[in-house]
């Protein structure tokens, strides 16, 4: 016997959430970019944290006394200094 209540509260959700992210309407669309866009810089921030173990992982070079190695403006990783410390190294050659 086939139930004919309709659909229970969990199929409309996913009916209402997926109408609302196929939708063409102007609004919506700003609202979908603008989230995935955040969603994506926070997920990179995040990836970049744990692998760094830093806040923040990435830095600019604002002198010329790196000079000839870097220049102004040079993005810089920097990373907890026994983040990835091996155990064979040798004399402080980490």
């Amino acid at each position: 016997m086939a139930d004919r209540r309709g659909p229970n509260l969990n199929e409309r959700l996913i009916q209402s959430a997926t109408s609302l992210w196929a939708s063409n309407s102007e609004p919506l669309i700003l609202i979908r970019e603008l989230l995935s866009t955040a969603l994506i810089v926070a997920i990179v921030g995040l990836v970049l944290f744990a692998v760094s173990g830093l806040w923040p992982p990435l830095v600019a070079v604002e002198s010329g006394s790196m000079q000839p190695h870097m220049e102004r403006g040079d993005l810089v990783f920097v990373m907890e200094e026994h983040r990835f410390s091996s155990s064979q190294a040798i004399n402080d050659t980490e």
